[in-house]
């Protein structure tokens, strides 16, 4: 009995005694009682800095490192954009690697504007199927409504299979990618020659107001 006495204690004893355990972090998603990790937050920051670090602003400061005229430069993403939201997904690099062949042009400018165009693309897929079916008066459309669908689609049926089971309404959505490129091209280039052209009259003021100060 003496024994037992002791070990039960006063409750003031007892409570001295209780270790201070923090209570745990309840997530609903988790079901379960998870902390929040910070580590895993900051490591997928630091992974899409690097992707935008190499795709983007590494490829964009070669381009520019290059000593292009602003046309240059402009021909060369003018043309990566419009490449870049060809209707047939999966081959917008190749289109644009056959365009720097034929009007030589900037091969990482372009590419540089093909890539930044990836989402345009998808978002620009159903419209030209649309206009394409416009164009030759098809009475039985497509049936896809969004863009959801596309990806849907591409993700469960290899290039092969969607070129024979959709074969004529992407010839169509190129016919009418085509013949939007005629618009679009001049709007594009003259467009962005004005913003070069400003950009680097900028730049060449500034260094020269550095080199005279």
């Amino acid at each position: 009995r003496m024994e037992s006495g002791a070990m039960r204690g006063t409750p003031s004893q007892m409570r001295m005694r209780t270790p201070d355990v923090k209570s745990p972090v309840y997530d609903p998603e988790m079901g379960e009682d998870s902390p929040p990790n910070k580590e895993e937050e900051v490591g997928v920051v630091a992974k899409v800095r690097g992707f935008c670090r190499r795709k983007i602003y590494e490829p964009a400061k070669s381009v520019f490192m290059q000593g292009l005229s602003p046309e240059a430069l402009a021909l060369s993403f003018s043309f990566g954009i419009i490449c870049g939201i060809f209707p047939v997904p999966g081959t917008t690099s190749l289109v644009c690697m056959l365009a720097v062949f034929i009007f030589k042009l900037n091969l990482p400018a372009s590419q540089l504007a093909n890539l930044l165009c990836t989402p345009l693309e998808l978002f620009l897929l159903i419209p030209y199927i649309r206009l394409g079916e416009l164009i030759f008066m098809v009475q039985d459309p497509l049936p896809i409504t969004s863009s959801s669908d596309v990806t849907t689609l591409l993700g469960k049926y290899s290039m092969l299979s969607l070129l024979h089971m959709f074969g004529y309404p992407l010839m169509r959505a190129i016919i009418a990618w085509l013949l939007s490129g005629f618009v679009l091209f001049p709007i594009l280039y003259y467009s962005v020659k004005f913003v070069l052209t400003n950009t680097t009259q900028k730049w060449s003021s500034s260094s020269n107001d550095k080199s005279s100060g």
